[in-house]
This record gives structure tokens, sequence and C-alpha cells, in this order.
């Protein structure tokens, strides 16, 4: 591959010709002389425009007073931003090589700054005891099991109990003036048990003076809701609870607390 510029030559078309003493013989070898002058000059142009010119006019204005490193352009490639500043300034040959020079001092200042601290490393080895330093590791390795140990145990007291409470399903329902005879009350869990294998159990709570019948005095016997039988639904879902009442219309919350078997 030619890397060279590779300028064409100049060859002259002018000839030297004998002519008598006192000129040409006749025009036409006066103007055959001129036509061969005019094509050395318009060869002599077109190597100048087409050629010189453009390598010339590729230079920055500095490099009329000379080419050297600081008036001629490291590249002209767009490409890396290696040759150009952030507003597409081209950087002379003399700007790349105090960059790099920049870079190299930078690099070795960073160089000499991780010797010394591998010489600082190595000093402190050399005056450690290595059992010492052994036993640090191995009493850090023993504090890191024993925190390991730890944590695993607390993870599995936390799913034990987590495991524990979605084996049960409580609820609170509130009912008003039930009427008199068995009133049946629907139960439904959220979410529901796997299955219908379960134990419920049942509580009535009635507020005070609620069973007297003038709303003052002393309270009731707290006899007046009882729980009759139930019925479990499908599924582990929920199951149906009979509340039988006398003639008071009490007021009250029936408590469900379920325990998966």
């Amino acid at each position: 591959m030619n890397t060279n510029l590779d300028l064409p030559t100049v060859e002259l078309t002018t000839v030297v010709a004998k002519v008598p003493l006192n000129g040409s013989p006749s025009s036409s070898d006066f103007n055959a002389f001129q036509e061969e002058v005019l094509n050395d000059l318009a060869e002599i142009c077109n190597l100048v425009n087409e050629q010189i010119l453009p390598v010339i006019n590729a230079l920055p204005t500095a490099a009329a007073s000379g080419l050297d490193g600081s008036t001629a352009y490291a590249s002209r490639s767009i490409d890396s931003p290696l040759f150009h500043d952030q507003n597409g300034n081209f950087y002379l040959v003399s700007d790349v090589l105090s960059s790099l020079s920049n870079a190299q001092q930078s690099l070795s200042a960073s160089m000499d700054s991780v010797n010394a601290q591998i010489l600082a490393l190595q000093t402190r080895l050399a005056t450690t005891n290595q059992n010492n330093l052994q036993n640090s590791v191995q009493a850090l390795q023993n504090s890191v099991l024993s925190i390991q140990t730890t944590l695993n145990s607390m993870a599995a007291s936390v799913s034990s109990a987590t495991l524990a409470a979605s084996n049960f399903r409580g609820l609170s329902l509130p009912f008003t003036a039930l009427p008199a005879g068995i009133n049946p009350v629907t139960v439904l869990f959220s979410p529901p048990f796997a299955d219908n294998n379960y134990t419920p159990t049942f509580s009535i709570e009635i507020p005070v003076d609620a069973d007297t019948p003038t709303g003052h005095g002393t309270p009731a016997t707290f006899d007046a809701v009882v729980v009759g039988d139930f019925v479990k639904l499908a599924n582990g879902s929920g199951l149906t609870v009979n509340l039988i009442t006398d003639t008071t219309a009490p007021t009250g919350i029936l408590h469900v607390l379920a325990r998966a078997l």
C-alpha cells in the first residue's frame, strides 16, 4: 500500500527549436512555440491547485511562520476524541505530545504511590507475628460463624411462629337484637383452611346491662344468648353456628377461634 503523497512530476513540453537569425521563418512556428509555453504553465497551475494547495490549506494559520510540531495538526479525524476538543478544535502535534507527557507523569506518580504502599505492606508483614495474624483471622471467622448460627436460629423461630400463626383463624362478629329462637350465623375464614380438619371454639360477649330490659340495675346472668350446634362449610371455608336466644333481644359479639389439627 502506497503511504506517500506521491505528487506527480511536471513534464515541460517546451523544446528548444533552431530558428534563423532573424526569427521564425513563419508565424506558425512562433505560435507553436507560444503554445508549448502555455501548456507548461497550465500543467504547473494544475499541480499547484490540485496537489499542493490542498495540502497547504490543511495546515493551521500558524504554519505560515514555519512548519513544526506547534504549527501542524496531529490528525484531522473526528472519530477519536484524542485529536480534538469538545468544540471540534483539532489538537496540534505539540498538544498531543504534551498531553501524553502529562499522562505519563501522572501514571508514574501513581506507580510510585503503589510501590510505596507495597513496601509498607511488606514491612508490616515482616514485623508482624504470623501466628497472631492467623489467630485474629480465626477469631473473626468464629465470630462470623456464631452470627450466622444466631441468624439461622432466628430465621427458624420466625418460620415456626409464622407456621403456627397460619394454623389459627380468629373472627369477631357483632350482633344486635336477635329474635327469640334459633339464629344461624355464618362465619367465613380468610384465608380458608386447607380442609375441614380443624376445631372451633366459641364465646359470647354481652355488654353490662344489655340483658337487663330496663337498661339499669344489677348485671344480668349473661345467659340470654347461648351457642348451639354448628355445621362446617365445604373445603375449610367456614361454618354456620346457631345462636339460641330468649325474648330479651340482646346485643353482643360472637367470638370464634379455630385451630387446624
